[in-house]
């Protein structure tokens, strides 16, 4: 039952954490849990994702303006290109930029980066 009512409310971020704390110190009291194993465990890996992406988007934000400022205004189609970058690759180019001095660095950079095998 407790599952149901859990699927059906919505509530603000705050309000969520502070009620998973309740919920957790009353199954440690009580000595069984309320939430099932494998929904605290899917429900942690999405605030985990949630979290990753948000840190991938800051972290290109801070590389674009990063390049703006080192070799002049990037055109959006470069922008996007960064934007589609793996978290290993962001972390490579954060890097490399420190080299750049023109835009053509950036280009050659990102050429030159190993294409992702398509799956068919």
């Amino acid at each position: 039952m407790y599952n149901i009512v859990d699927t059906m409310m919505s509530l603000l971020k705050p309000l969520q954490a502070e009620f998973s704390t309740k919920v957790k110190r009353l199954e440690e009291e009580l000595k069984m849990p309320l939430i099932s194993p494998t929904i605290e465990l899917a429900r942690e890996e999405g605030e985990q994702r949630g979290e990753q992406r948000g840190e991938q988007r800051g972290e290109q934000k801070v590389i674009i303006r990063q390049l703006n400022r080192r070799i002049g205004e990037i055109k959006q189609p470069i922008v996007e290109q960064i934007r589609k970058l793996p978290v290993e690759e962001l972390e490579q180019l954060a890097e490399a930029l420190l080299e750049f001095s023109t835009l053509a660095n950036l280009e050659q950079w990102l050429n030159s980066r190993p294409k992702p095998v398509e799956q068919e």
